[in-house]
């Protein structure tokens, strides 16, 4: 009578665990990467001087090596320069879901007669799994307020009446380029792996329960024939 309750409470369990596994809906990586662009802008007003140096030096850092990159970047850090009143876009293709971190700013040499714009700018770059399966991006761009914009600009000018006298001005270390790293990267698969172990070991302890009962069951019939 036990051994047949036993053996129901281990079928059910078996059952529930092979429900349980199949009714979930696993989060595959998608067939291809999504896109994410960055639109940013540079502004430069000059004082009525065809001699002024109109070029802007800018920097992308990532707070993980994993993050994904704009083609040419070295390791986690890309740069470029911008020209004049120019604009230009960051492109990056996300491969996995996960959550991504950058700073964004403008690098560029203090000069005499210059003015470069200091903001830095707050990047977050989130990839996720739609209910198709499908991997999508969304960006979110924030400046020194915390404030979300939709793209970034940088705004220098220059005050000189020549491009005479542009001496380099040596320019202090920018505590706020400092990124520190050890943020977890969210990997977006929220899998109840608990529940996985649970029916596992429950099943185990329940078919351990059985066989050992059958072989008591065993004995106490070898005794009962003697």
């Amino acid at each position: 009578m036990r051994t047949a309750r036993l053996t129901k409470i281990a079928m059910v369990i078996f059952l529930s665990m092979i429900f349980f596994l199949g009714v979930q809906k696993p989060v595959l990586a998608a067939g291809k990467n999504t896109t994410v662009k960055i639109p940013v802008e540079q502004i430069f007003e000059v004082n009525n001087s065809a001699d002024a140096d109109k070029t802007g030096s800018y920097v992308l850092i990532a707070d993980q090596i994993q993050n994904p990159m704009p083609e040419g970047s070295n390791r986690r850090t890309f740069t470029w320069n911008m020209s004049g009143n120019s604009s230009t876009e960051l492109i990056m293709n996300v491969g996995q879901a996960g959550e991504y971190h950058y700073k964004l700013y403008q690098a560029t040499e203090n000069k005499e007669n210059y003015t470069y714009d200091s903001k830095t700018y707050d990047v977050t770059i989130e990839g996720f799994f739609d209910s198709n399966n499908e991997l999508m991006a969304v960006t979110v761009v924030k400046n020194e307020n915390g404030d979300k914009v939709s793209k970034v600009s940088f705004k220098n000018s220059y005050t000189g009446q020549t491009g005479k006298n542009q001496n380099p001005v040596p320019s202090s270390p920018r505590s706020k380029d400092i990124i520190h790293n050890g943020s977890t990267v969210k990997t977006g698969d929220d899998s109840p792996v608990a529940g996985y172990l649970f029916l596992f070991f429950g099943s185990v302890v329940c078919l351990c329960g059985l066989l050992m009962e059958k072989q008591k069951n065993r004995k106490e019939d070898a005794k009962n024939e003697a």
